[in-house]
């Protein structure tokens, strides 16, 4: 009877185990093993979407790169109609449910796009969000140099190389800094 339970048991942890390790594997193959799939925290949204009225006077572009699931895209699009809203992201899975959604709530003013991040001209580009490993940041840089001096990054967690953090906030255990082009 023993050995059942201890069976029992272990049935459970490599079960456990395996469906991690499937998580893993599948949030790589759908980010194109690059940075993880990670969803930006509702809070952080909320703080967001709170601090962009002030930086968005005049006809102007958003920008979400490494959009994942598009949550920030959405709510900013959802909350500011008259704001150009473009989503990017490389997973052809998560462009398709970000269109979804967007069709679901007739969000007319957000365009998604299945492009890699990396390769994206962002000339236009007024505001940028971005939720990336420091090691993609890096790799980012480069477009981000020839962004308009006047254009607000935003990152979440991680302070972008080569750009002077003008503010710090801090949202329960994140911390999102905006930098100008």
């Amino acid at each position: 009877m023993a050995e059942l339970g201890l069976i029992f048991i272990l049935v459970i942890y490599l079960t456990l185990v395996l469906g991690v390790m499937s998580f893993v594997v599948y949030s790589a193959y759908l980010t194109h093993f690059q940075d993880p799939l990670v969803s930006t925290p509702d809070a952080v949204i909320e703080k967001l979407l709170g601090i962009l009225p002030p930086h968005l006077r005049g006809r102007k572009t958003f920008y979400e790169l490494g959009a994942g699931q598009g949550k920030v895209a959405l709510a900013v699009a959802r909350k500011f109609p008259r704001l150009r809203v473009v989503a990017v992201e490389k997973s052809k899975f998560l462009v398709w449910l970000m269109q979804l959604s967007a069709s679901r709530q007739a969000l007319n003013n957000l365009r998604v796009l299945r492009r890699d991040l990396f390769k994206i001209p962002l000339k236009k580009a007024d505001i940028i969000y971005l939720y990336l490993t420091p090691r993609s940041l890096k790799k980012l840089s480069p477009s981000l140099r020839r962004l308009r001096q006047s254009a607000l990054i935003l990152s979440l967690d991680f302070p972008l190389p080569e750009k002077r953090i003008l503010r710090r906030l801090s949202i329960g255990s994140h911390r999102l800094f905006l930098h100008r082009g």
